[in-house]
This record gives C-alpha cells, structure tokens and sequence, in this order.
C-alpha cells in the first residue's frame, strides 16, 4: 500500500490499520482533487470576467455603456442557470458586433 503513504498516512499506521480504517487519506485526497478543481475553475472564471470586462467596453461602442467587473465572489452569487444566459447573451452581443464591423467596414 505504498499509494497510502503517499496520500498522507505513515508505515506505521499503514502496518497497524485495517483497511477501512486508512480510507479517510483517499477521501482527504479526493476532497483536496475537487478543492483544487474548483480553485482552477474560479481562477478561469475571474479570468474570463476580467476579459469580458474590457473586450466587451472595447468593442461596445461610444455610447455603450461599460461591462463591469463584478463586485462580489461567485460564491456568492453563484447561480448556473443564469451564469449560462449570461454567457449566451455575451457571445449574441460579440456576434453582433462583428456583424456590425464587417457591414461598416467589409471583410
């Protein structure tokens, strides 16, 4: 059970244990995969609001008014069903824009 040792628990208590009792390092293990999971998903969210932020104030035009960054956490305001709209909506509005840019501007 080497790969036990390397989820935490010592030789000694790899030798003296039962089985069920050395399942909690797997599970403190999958519980750290998920927590780090979750941390590169929100850095990838931050990250993509940051650039909706200024690619969306760059291209929206003058009298646009500006996309902000958002002010709380998602943790916070969470909610995956408006999360997707809002992503929607995001790409419906550069689609547009480009649409706009090619008939002012030709291919």
């Amino acid at each position: 059970m080497p790969w036990m040792i390397f989820l935490g628990a010592s030789k000694q208590e790899v030798l003296e244990s039962t089985p069920r009792e050395l399942w909690c390092y797997e599970d403190a293990h999958k519980m750290r995969l998920r927590y780090e999971d979750a941390l590169a998903y929100n850095y990838g969210a931050y990250t993509w609001e940051a650039v909706r932020s200024v690619v969306g104030t760059m291209f929206g035009g003058k009298n646009k008014k500006p996309i902000p960054y958002p002010e709380k956490p998602h943790y916070e305001t969470h909610n995956t069903d408006d999360l997707q709209k809002q992503r929607e909506l995001f790409v419906a509005k550069l689609l547009a824009m480009q649409a706009n840019f090619e008939i002012n501007h030709g291919k």
